[in-house]
């Protein structure tokens, strides 16, 4: 608990970081070196796409994704799996869908063309709530309302553009501020 009696809250982010680490490194290790083009990483309100220029590598299908791997560039992967940043070579696709899984999110699409490989993260956005405020900054926004004159909790709940006054905001009261009673 806070000085205020404001409970901390645990951040949780909208994708696994681990997975979008996972196929950041794969694109790095397996795009086409004698492409100019570079790796691309795209965020949309719906989706986050991470490119990955050149094909397949000679001889792979796209129905082979996540079962074989055919390194494009060994000594890339060699130099990853020596800094610890990669576990074993065409483990992958199966990790990030697996990284996906247990942080309860969409499995990711694969999508291919001859001249780029593209991993997709879906992102939630149907009934999607708007991350509640971290109650740090809320607290912040009422010591400053009330810094410039006593308000009641409709009016800051009005101010703050909230249905009702936070409850875990209730011990502000107890500051040389007051919220003072509504007479509604």
């Amino acid at each position: 608990m806070g000085t205020l009696g404001l409970e901390s809250r645990d951040e949780r982010l909208e994708l696994p970081a681990d997975a979008l680490r996972e196929a950041l490194l794969n694109a790095i290790a397996h795009r086409d070196y004698r492409s100019t083009a570079n790796v691309q990483v795209y965020i949309y309100h719906d989706r986050l796409e991470i490119i990955t220029p050149g094909g397949l590598p000679a001889g792979m299908k796209e129905e082979d994704l996540g079962l074989r791997s055919m390194p494009r560039n060994p000594l890339l992967f060699s130099l990853f799996y020596r800094m610890n940043l990669v576990e074993q070579i065409g483990s992958s696709i199966k990790r990030i869908r697996e990284l996906c899984v247990d942080y309860g999110v969409a499995d990711p699409r694969f999508e291919v063309s001859a001249n780029w490989v593209a991993v997709v993260f879906p992102r939630a956005i149907e009934g999607r709530k708007q991350p509640e405020s971290r109650p740090e900054s809320m607290k912040i926004k009422v010591l400053t309302l009330l810094a410039d004159a006593p308000m009641s909790k409709s009016e800051l709940s009005a101010k703050l553009g909230k249905k009702r006054f936070p409850d875990s905001l209730t011990g502000l009261s107890g500051c040389s501020w007051r919220i003072r009673s509504s007479n509604i």
